[in-house]
């Protein structure tokens, strides 16, 4: 929950001029950092191993970050580290 103090939330009309900015984001206190994961299906890494065995060349289009995406795929088996060191094709 947010606390704003005596003065109380912005008004939105403030919110959207930028030129009231500095007053709204002065004296305000960082309170936390939180990061979250949304991890892979427990059936996705065998899935991706069957396709491969298979001859099947699994690909992956994605709109996250490339570290995230990188990182997905290296969790279902999509890449290995030799292909990583290998670099796109």
């Amino acid at each position: 929950r947010m606390s704003f103090g005596a003065a109380g939330p912005p008004d939105a009309r403030r919110l959207a001029d930028v030129g009231h900015m500095r007053d709204i984001e002065t004296g305000l206190t960082l309170l936390g950092v939180v990061g979250i994961t949304d991890p892979i299906r427990a059936e996705v890494a065998p899935a991706v191993s069957l396709c491969r065995s298979a001859g099947v060349r699994v690909v992956v289009i994605t709109g996250d970050n490339l570290n995230t995406a990188l990182a997905v795929c290296r969790q279902a088996g999509v890449i290995t580290a030799a292909e990583e060191d290998e670099g796109p094709e």
